[in-house]
């Protein structure tokens, strides 16, 4: 998957994500509806910023942020479906790729470290 590949990806998966936002507020489950919406979107801001940083340690470090919002990101999502605010059968996509997601950034990281001879400290 090339860059403008998975930069699509993630505006598609955030896109999903907040099509969720008012389905969750009217469900009482505002606070939830606001940090997915914050992290989900976050995981493309966050890639956008590295593909177009001034040095590799700030590609990577903007790589790992979104990895970890990714990784939030299927947190808040499990949560609303263990919850039941949510049938977990219409959150499974949403889930799968958010986990997805997270292993490709991760991925990302390793595959910057590996072909530019650097540690990970």
């Amino acid at each position: 998957m090339d860059r403008m590949e998975l930069k699509q990806r993630l505006i598609d998966f955030a896109a999903r994500v907040f099509k969720l936002h008012s389905e969750l507020k009217r469900r009482g489950a505002a606070s939830y509806a606001e940090q997915l919406v914050r992290s989900s979107s976050s995981i493309g801001a966050n890639y956008h910023e590295a593909v177009h940083g001034r040095s590799g340690a700030e590609f990577v470090a903007k790589i790992k942020i979104a990895e970890g919002e990714a990784a939030e990101t299927h947190y808040w999502l499990s949560l609303v479906a263990r919850a039941g605010i949510i049938p977990q059968n219409r959150l499974h996509s949403l889930i799968d790729e958010a986990a997805q997601l997270t292993a490709i950034l991760h991925a990302t990281s390793n595959s910057y470290y590996r072909n530019h001879g650097k540690n990970r400290d």
